[in-house]
């Protein structure tokens, strides 16, 4: 038996502004994949990779939106990380944050995993799923991709621009729509899914949380987030 592996709902912030703006009911379209109405109001619900894959394809297509992940991840920050987010604003630099990040990314989502270090004059951030190669997730890969991106300018200045950005899938959108989103030429059909960042990024302090990043999800169990917070500290 293959595992399932679930992300948080919180990795949908932002659907129920889309959605309408693009003429739809969130509510609707997330009964059609078997997800509850309220699951935006509970940001901590444990939902199947596969379904949320199918919720972007279902969007996508109902819309005509190509673009419908990066046009979620647009929408994103710190905010989608609900728990793992205070950890995160607790670092002292953007270096320090992106390694809490790695580390306990599975806090937020199961289905896939960062690596992020130094290479030369690089900070390079490659992105791997723990589900194979499946064109049924194409739109998830650009949100997780944009996603990502807009949590290091959420952190650190929304001034950030990567020198590369490269994806092992093939474009679902014109390439101009991945140059305008990510200020940089993105390539297609490359080994992995990567952000590339000059060096000198790690060493920028991290931006003042807004105040919705304040106010992110804290239902991880206290016992929990207080011994992950403390193994982290003592490292």
């Amino acid at each position: 038996m293959k595992p399932v592996y679930e992300i948080r709902s919180g990795a949908l912030a932002g659907f129920n502004q889309l959605v309408p703006h693009l003429g739809g009911d969130p509510s609707a379209l997330l009964a059609r994949v078997g997800l509850p109405a309220d699951c935006m109001r509970r940001p901590d619900l444990l939902i199947p990779i596969a379904t949320l894959s199918q919720l972007l394809n279902l969007c996508a297509a109902e819309f005509e939106c190509p673009d419908f992940g990066l046009r979620l991840a647009n929408m994103q920050g710190v905010r989608i990380l609900g728990a793992l987010g205070r950890l995160v604003l607790d670092s002292a630099d953007l270096h320090t944050a992106l390694a809490v990040a790695q580390r306990y990314m599975a806090l937020h989502n199961q289905a896939e995993h960062w690596r992020i270090k130094l290479e030369g004059e690089r900070l390079v951030a490659r992105r791997f799923d723990h589900f194979g190669d499946t064109p049924a997730a194409a739109q998830y890969r650009e949100l997780a991709m944009g996603a990502g991106y807009r949590l290091i300018q959420d952190l650190a200045g929304q001034d950030i621009r990567p020198l590369q950005v490269h994806f092992h899938q093939q474009p679902l959108s014109p390439p101009q729509r991945y140059r305008d989103f990510f200020y940089t030429e993105v390539l297609f059909g490359q080994p992995g899914d990567c952000l590339v960042f000059d060096a000198e990024l790690v060493r920028r302090p991290l931006c003042p949380p807004a105040p919705i990043s304040t106010a992110i999800s804290t239902s991880f169990p206290a016992s929990c987030w207080s011994g992950t917070a403390a193994a982290w500290r003592s490292r």
